[in-house]
């Protein structure tokens, strides 16, 4: 009942090398870093258990890994961490990318980890924020967080595992019906 569907890994894997050769595609986008690009920000709009981007961060450190050598490897996620983001609704599923997001980060041996956000993506932006105590504040700073996010960031890619479209109807919120 919560459109929950979990994408197998080699989808996940084509997927984020198709977008990584294309940004890197002269004939496209003409970004030869590709998904590392300086200027490349990244978002899975409903990241689940973190698939997508523990993908894309894979194929990141692998291309730096090959570049630059391992030791580069670290310091570049750690930079790169900042531009990955993940919006997620369900509470576990959240629970569960953060930690396999984090403990992806230390393996690579980097500091910090993805902005991970739990939050309704399809929630309006404009909207008045709640707050609350307790728990529920730190619910409330997570989509105030989101929300600067989706009101302000260019966001170049945009992959994940989109809804289907008869879960979808209706759901779209302000997209569908305006703020």
């Amino acid at each position: 009942s919560t459109g929950s569907y979990y994408t197998p890994p080699e989808v996940v894997q084509a997927m984020v090398r198709l977008c990584d050769e294309a940004l890197k595609s002269s004939a496209r986008f003409a970004v030869p870093e590709g998904l590392a690009g300086p200027n490349v920000h990244i978002a899975d709009p409903a990241m689940g258990s973190g698939t997508f981007l523990l993908g894309v961060m894979r194929r990141i450190a692998q291309g730096i890994a090959a570049d630059q050598g391992e030791g580069a490897v670290g310091p570049a996620m750690t930079a790169i961490a900042e531009r990955l983001v993940g919006f997620e609704l369900q509470f576990g599923a959240f629970a569960v990318a953060q930690l396999r997001m984090l403990a992806e980060m230390i393996e690579f041996g980097a500091e910090g980890s993805p902005r991970l956000f739990i939050t309704d993506t399809l929630g309006d932006p404009y909207a008045d924020e709640e707050t609350g105590a307790g728990v529920y504040r730190e619910l409330s700073r997570s989509r105030r967080e989101a929300n600067k996010v989706k009101r302000q960031e260019a966001i170049t890619v945009v992959i994940g595992n989109p809804p289907y479209k008869e879960k979808a109807k209706g759901k779209g919120s302000w997209i569908e019906n305006g703020s």
